[in-house]
């Protein structure tokens, strides 16, 4: 499930093809004993494909998104080179100057790999130097006014109660290692928590201690961090909206935390003013207090030492980003070393993506694309609001409601109406003595302040959450809206040229979708105007609220590799999104016409993914369930498949009529 006061993604992220669907039976298929539409569809519909598709020595996974993301950049990177090309003929004080200029200071590995870590030394020294808690504060607030946030983390963003305002945040400290491999005593566990010590003394080796003083200073950091993330809420509950929205006053805060400088924090920040502050995990805050006193100074000092490092990693030398790359492919079974061309240009989509976006979408989108997906969008939605007049589980009041959100769902396709400005933006060329270091840190500076100015600010609904040439899409649930990149507009998603169904099966499913987040469990909390409000009759809520739970013991029995298995509970979003939009695209299909086993051929397409082992145990963290469950253990939900593939009890896609799920 996603963070509600961000954005909601659709991208892909875990997939395995390593056991089996439907009913849970095996059914991989083998030389002797292909897949069947019967026996696993993904592995049927994508047979050529998965036998053409190998993972490359630095892959762990490729999908349909990851090649279409591959294939943006590629066409970044000739916008790029174009710019670069054309220097001297940009003016002195463009967007376009600016971005090259940061493009050559990261593109500069000579000077980055000759400097190593010498660029941040002056914050290690620093911190080196600290000899009491009083110190210590000084520091942590140095480094928090350059946006690297440490054991504290204030942010300013849509408040879930009223979404027309924004609300001071304080989240719990982002761990540098995830709490579940934190806690877990399986084998993946354990060697990923060797890795992340192997990974933390090179780091400090390479940032001048000696290997007993590494040694020393990783073993600190992961007994601290251990301890913080002991007092974490597990991801289940980290979900619960409204158990994470606890507003409190600043004497309340105090009280709970009385160690941390949260008060000195604020004022440097310029929201002292804040009437409450929403504490999202007090436990965890409260751990946090505790530990953070004289006896664990030097376990402070290495984890600020080690974040300062970590913030800015890609920014620094190669031999650094090789280690992190390497630790990296622990988790993931690939090890991933980017060149330096990638790491540049990923340097810029970072810090510029709006900029790039911009010249995206001027040369790759065009405006018949976007009405013809406005117009699909529509389509979509007139027909789910069919599904839900034609429910039987929910109440007339109920629906009336349901309905009225969806009326007023927000469409964004494309870009946004307003791109950023980034006129107060000042790079200076390396030929005047700019560093990358130095400009990377005015830029988060000016983030960190334009994100603490909007305290004072009503909440702005017409932001467009992701860059414009990014392969995603997403639903806000606080500004009830679904906002489609140009660049998942594309095929195979999205082809002009090709046949309805293969579209409906592909971005209409997509489409559908993220309309379906709006009544997923966690989206259906909130109303038409994007605020937290119970807008269903008691009795409505029950029932679907066992449908959620329906969803999830279905794929909780799904094993994505021996002994690992999807995390259920915390997928239902993505299940019940999935089911919704490829159940509204057939019947679309089916009121025009069109072949309907087509429309599943094509979805069973868009969802076609390899991956390795550890990728797919890695990803059991994540909300979205595997890509071939995502498509097995949908399509067999709907009545409709087993017309079109002859699909009988006993098959192993077969599944009960009465055990099917059933939402909209």
């Amino acid at each position: 499930m996603k963070n509600l006061r961000k954005i909601s993604l659709v991208s892909i992220v875990c997939a395995a093809l390593l056991a089996g669907c439907g009913t849970g039976k095996s059914a991989a298929p083998t030389e002797t004993q292909p897949a069947t539409p019967q026996t696993d569809f993904h592995s049927y519909i994508n047979a050529q494909w998965l036998k053409d598709t190998k993972l490359k020595a630095n892959e762990s996974q490729v999908d349909n998104l990851s090649q279409l993301s591959d294939k943006t950049q590629e066409t970044i990177k000739g916008m790029i080179a174009q710019l670069d090309a054309d220097y001297s003929t940009l003016q002195p004080d463009s967007d376009e100057k600016k971005l090259i200029d940061f493009y050559r200071l990261a593109a500069d590995f000579e000077s980055r790999n000759r400097l190593g870590l010498e660029p941040v030394k002056p914050y290690l020294e620093e911190i080196q130097k600290v000899t009491t808690m009083a110190e210590l504060n000084k520091v942590l607030l140095k480094l928090y006014s350059k946006n690297i946030r440490n054991l504290l983390n204030l942010t300013v963003s849509q408040d879930i109660m009223d979404s027309n305002k924004n609300s001071l945040y304080l989240d719990p400290h982002k761990l540098s290692f995830p709490k579940e491999n934190y806690e877990g005593t399986d084998d993946f566990s354990v060697k990923n928590q060797q890795a992340f010590k192997t990974y933390l003394q090179t780091v400090f080796t390479m940032a001048g201690n000696s290997s007993k003083e590494a040694a020393t200073k990783a073993e600190k950091l992961i007994k601290l961090e251990k301890e913080l993330a002991s007092a974490q809420l597990p991801q289940e509950k980290a979900n619960d909206i409204t158990g994470t929205y606890n507003p409190k006053s600043w004497d309340q805060v105090k009280a709970l935390a009385p160690n941390l400088p949260i008060a000195d924090l604020a004022a440097n920040l310029g929201v002292q003013e804040a009437p409450f502050v929403v504490v999202t995990d007090p436990e965890a805050l409260k751990k946090a207090s505790e530990v953070y006193q004289e006896k664990n100074l030097e376990a402070l000092k290495a984890l600020l030492q080690y974040r300062v490092i970590a913030h800015y990693s890609d920014y620094l030398s190669e031999d650094l980003i090789e280690a992190k790359a390497k630790y990296d492919g622990v988790a993931t079974g690939a090890v991933d070393i980017p060149s330096p061309e990638a790491l540049a240009q990923s340097a810029i989509d970072e810090n510029f993506s709006d900029m790039i976006g911009k010249i995206y979408v001027k040369h790759h989108f065009s405006e018949e694309s976007k009405a013809t997906i406005q117009a699909m969008v529509q389509e979509l939605k007139a027909t789910y609001a069919d599904r839900i007049k034609a429910v039987q589980w929910m109440s007339d009041e109920t629906k009336v409601r349901a309905l009225r959100k969806l009326d007023t769902l927000v469409v964004k396709i494309g870009y946004p109406d307003k791109w950023r400005d980034y006129s107060h933006y000042s790079i200076q060329p390396k030929e005047e003595g700019g560093t990358i270091l130095a400009a990377v840190e005015m830029i988060q500076t000016q983030e960190l302040q334009e994100e603490m100015a909007q305290l004072s600010q009503p909440f702005d609904k017409s932001q467009f959450g992701m860059p414009a040439h990014m392969v995603n899409a997403y639903y806000s649930p606080g500004s009830n809206e679904i906002v489609f990149p140009a660049g998942i507009l594309q095929a195979p998603l999205y082809d002009p040229n090709a046949s309805p169904e293969e579209n409906l099966g592909g971005i209409g499913a997509v489409i559908g979708h993220e309309i379906s987040h709006a009544f997923d469990k966690a989206g259906s909390q909130f109303d038409e105007n994007g605020n937290l409000v119970n807008w269903w009759k008691p009795e409505d809520l029950e029932k679907f609220n066992k449908k959620v739970q329906q969803a999830a013991d279905i794929y909780s029995k799904l094993e994505v590799a021996p002994g690992y298995y999807v995390n259920g509970e915390i997928s239902t979003g993505e299940i019940m999104a999935d089911l919704g939009g490829l159940t509204v695209a057939i019947d679309i299909a089916q009121k025009k016409g069109y072949d309907t086993k087509k429309v599943f051929e094509s979805y069973g397409r868009a969802w076609r993914e390899v991956t390795t082992q550890e990728f797919a145990i890695a990803s059991i963290s994540d909300e979205h369930p595997p890509a071939k469950y995502r498509v097995n253990n949908i399509v067999n939900q709907i009545d409709q498949f087993y017309t079109d593939f002859n699909v009988k009890e006993g098959d192993p896609m077969y599944v009960k009529p009465e055990d099917r799920l059933r939402v909209w």
